[in-house]
């Protein structure tokens, strides 16, 4: 995803993209990235209990 952030930014400044339907999916991304991570998280701890 970062490929698309860089390429869909106005002069690469990390904050201003090309048109409101970019600012969407990358919004939409970093909301489902949040809960994948957390999730992973209490996966591997659960994991390393296991063991």
């Amino acid at each position: 995803m970062e490929v698309f952030t860089y390429t869909h930014i106005k002069d690469h400044d990390g904050n201003t993209f090309i048109d409101r339907r970019t600012l969407g999916v990358n919004g939409n991304h970093s909301t489902a990235r949040e809960r994948v991570v957390p999730s992973q998280a209490g996966s591997k701890a659960e994991s390393r209990m296991m063991r």
